[in-house]
């Protein structure tokens, strides 16, 4: 558990208890220093403070709590004992995750898993299914334990990409909007539904296309609903176009060219029109990313919402090739402009390599042939441009002269 979590942990149990403070219940204590001019102690209900004012010294008094007064080997009783002494709802939430993460682990853990090493591959793999199939019906028995015991649930998978340094950014840009806790529930429900789709797409090959189909949108569907108990429509479509941001829309390889926010939602939008976020073609197939002509018209409308100058740097934005060049060439001391200069070297090549391959039939004899001249050619003209030590440290990161 790193220093982050650590502290979460420590902060949730110490607003605990200062919540429990106020734990209702108790006989009242009585005070026996009485104030001056008193001949009698004085009863305070449960949480009251009563002060004294004796030679300048304040003393105050309030009822003591145990953690035994609200701890409970049932789960409903300890999350109600929580409520009564009014501690907040989050962190009964993530104190009744980690209780549950601890008893569910410790079940996970004791399932059997049988050694048949000397047993034939497939009754392995069918024990090795077996044993999966238990570990899921108790991920899914705590799920729906937390939901009905706090009204949200997420998993372990969940919180650790939520509370991650490396992955906090993007948790917050996908769902941080929502609010609350909501927002754990809703990264988990994401997961959730990528796994069931991996799942739904290798049930599908063994079933009939009209059972797959069937099967899918049953798959899809589910998804579907546990968001909407989540999210209000408005909500789940700025999810949906978050979602497009991370997956199609990040341009992070050039350092001097940002897409604004108006433009990032409007090539987020056009990509949610050609490759949805949520359709249930990505359940029926995993090729639904792989079309060349989608793709095509794709950028196509991409380039006149951007307009040629900004459609220009988002694609260098996103070219890896480009952000090789542009690192090699500030280490050597480079400008901008031969960074610029060197990319278009590049993408010459790059068009001219389509070119020989969609200009009819050849051999692969004579395909590879044009291709080393093409390659010859760049080498030459990026070896005259970076000099010969920078373009050959160029060629060992890429491996080849010709952008992939």
């Amino acid at each position: 558990m790193n220093l982050r979590r650590l502290t979460l942990v420590s902060l949730l149990l110490n607003a605990a208890l200062a919540a429990a403070l106020q734990w209702p219940g108790r006989t009242p204590v009585v005070v026996s220093i009485p104030p001056s001019g008193a001949d009698a102690p004085v009863a305070l209900a449960p949480g009251e403070i009563q002060t004294f004012e004796l030679a300048s010294t304040i003393l105050t008094n309030r009822v003591p709590f145990r953690w035994s007064q609200v701890e409970s080997s049932d789960f409903a009783t300890y999350v109600a004992n929580l409520r009564d002494v009014n501690c907040p709802e989050g962190v009964i939430q993530d104190l009744v995750f980690w209780e549950l993460e601890r008893v569910y682990e410790a079940r996970r853990q004791a399932l059997p898993v049988e050694d048949n090493f000397w047993k034939p591959a497939h009754v392995r793999a069918a024990a090795w299914k077996q044993h999966q199939q238990a570990v899921e019906r108790l991920n899914l028995e705590q799920r729906a334990v937390m939901k009905h015991l706090v009204g949200l649930w997420w998993t372990r998978k969940a919180w650790d990409f939520w509370y991650d340094d490396s992955f906090a950014t993007i948790a917050e840009v996908l769902v941080g909007f929502v609010g609350d806790k909501r927002t754990l529930n809703a990264v988990a429900v994401y997961f959730s539904g990528e796994d069931g789709t991996r799942q739904a797409r290798d049930k599908a090959e063994l079933l009939p296309p009209a059972q797959a189909e069937a099967h899918a949108r049953a798959v899809h569907a589910a998804w579907m609903q546990q968001f909407a108990a989540l999210m209000t429509p408005e909500q789940f479509e700025e999810f949906r176009l978050r979602v497009a941001t991370v997956d199609g829309v990040e341009a992070k390889h050039d350092d001097q060219f940002r897409l604004s926010g108006a433009e990032m939602r409007q090539v987020a939008r056009i990509r949610d029109e050609f490759i949805p976020a949520f359709s249930e073609k990505l359940i029926l197939s995993s090729a639904f990313h792989d079309d060349e002509e989608r793709d095509a018209a794709l950028e196509q409308k991409i380039a006149a919402a951007l307009g040629p100058e900004r459609y220009e740097g988002y694609q260098r934005a996103k070219d890896e090739h480009f952000g090789s060049l542009q690192s090699l060439i500030k280490e050597t001391g480079g400008s901008r402009e031969t960074t610029l200069k060197a990319w278009q070297v590049c993408q010459a090549a790059e068009a001219e390599t389509k070119r020989l391959e969609a200009s009819g039939p050849k051999t692969d004899e004579d395909l590879l042939t044009a291709r080393k001249e093409v390659a010859e050619v760049t080498r030459q003209t990026l070896t005259t441009l970076l000099g010969e030590k920078a373009s050959r440290d160029l060629y060992q990161q890429t491996g080849s002269w010709l952008p992939k």
